[in-house]
């Protein structure tokens, strides 16, 4: 029985290590000639990417714009992003309509249209900055194709060993190492899924704001102090609010403050109390005792005169 088993796991072992072989070697042969097309296709036509290249290249760009408009702006932004076939992967906004609208969007476009959605931007407003990159992820991504395809062989060939298997030892051997090698092929797929999903949607991001309106030289004192006033109370009213928020937050600390000040100051005026107690008592005089007067004999009659 034991060198059935040894027999077994040597065999394993072979399959395995042909089957890893077999499936790199292929995956191999495989890129060459994507990369050899990919060559002809960049030449040919200047894109970064083609699903026919076999390349796998990474887009992101940024954009900051200045716009007169923040809320119009921003509608048409989103819509650019419809048409595109984009969607927004997170946004921050601050402020409206006024002079202090501004936001960050981060959107994610299909890669082959990001020359059209570049367009839309121009569009909205004065491109103040524009940045583009491209990360080349062809050799990190056919490793993780090659590594999962391998897996995938691996788990075949142990689901057919378990079949074949004579012992209960075995099966649970086999169980133990097909589970191991199911967990790798999830992690390589959830890798190439990640893979997929930065190469085919490119990463924009977009820093929007409105451009601050020159004051209009027509307005009056009045209104001048109506806002300065407007202002004032708003300040106010932010200090005000802070300084509630601080009070409440230190209220657990003000209430335990609170207690020892009372014991001290009670401990204190208890003993101020019994000092002065003291240094009165002795200063206080003893009532001196009444002296009797003195008692005279009676006369001896039997005294000679």
């Amino acid at each position: 029985m034991k060198t059935r088993r040894i027999v077994v796991f040597l065999f394993i072992l072979a399959l395995l290590f042909s089957g890893c072989s077999a499936s790199v070697s292929k995956s191999e042969n495989q890129y060459a000639v994507g990369t050899s097309k990919g060559e002809t296709s960049l030449a040919d036509s200047q894109v970064s990417d083609d699903s026919s290249s076999g390349r796998k290249i990474i887009i992101t760009a940024e954009f900051q714009v200045e716009t007169s408009d923040f809320s119009n702006a921003v509608q048409a932004l989103l819509d650019a992003v419809t048409r595109g076939g984009g969607y927004v992967e997170s946004m921050q906004q601050s402020g409206g309509a006024d002079a202090d609208g501004s936001g960050t969007y981060v959107l994610r476009i299909p890669a082959a249209e990001i020359d059209s959605f570049a367009n839309e931007i121009d569009k909205i407003g004065t491109v103040i900055r524009r940045t583009q990159d491209s990360q080349d992820i062809t050799d990190a991504y056919y490793d993780v194709e090659a590594r999962l395809q391998a897996k995938k062989i691996q788990h075949s060939r142990i689901l057919a060993l378990m079949e074949k298997a004579e012992s209960l030892s075995d099966l649970l051997q086999l169980e133990q190492e097909l589970a191991e090698i199911q967990a790798e092929i999830d992690g390589l797929t959830g890798k190439q899924q990640q893979y997929d999903k930065q190469v085919d949607y490119a990463t924009v991001t977009v820093r929007l704001w409105q451009a601050a309106v020159a004051q209009n030289e027509n307005e009056t004192f009045g209104s001048q102090a109506a806002k300065a006033l407007r202002d004032s109370f708003a300040v106010a009213l932010t200090i005000v609010k802070g300084i509630g928020l601080a009070i409440i937050w230190l209220l657990p600390y003000l209430i335990a403050a609170a207690v020892v000040i009372f014991i001290i100051l009670f401990a204190t005026r208890k003993k101020r109390r019994a000092r002065k107690a003291a240094k009165a008592s002795a200063q206080r005089p003893v009532p001196q005792q009444p002296v009797p007067p003195p008692q005279q004999e009676p006369e001896n009659p039997y005294r000679p005169q």
